[in-house]
């Protein structure tokens, strides 16, 4: 339950980050994704 739990968390994320996407400028995208990339298996691994 807990692994589906962060699944879905990161489903939850990456869904508004895609959202986000078509909002924000380019120069910010490249910020956030990768400091996503960095955070997001910390969190599933956890």
């Amino acid at each position: 339950q807990n692994s589906e739990a962060k699944r879905q968390w990161a489903r939850a994320v990456l869904g508004w980050v895609t959202s986000r996407e078509v909002l924000v400028s380019y120069p910010f995208r490249g910020t956030i994704i990768p400091w996503l990339l960095r955070r997001i298996p910390s969190e599933l691994r956890s």
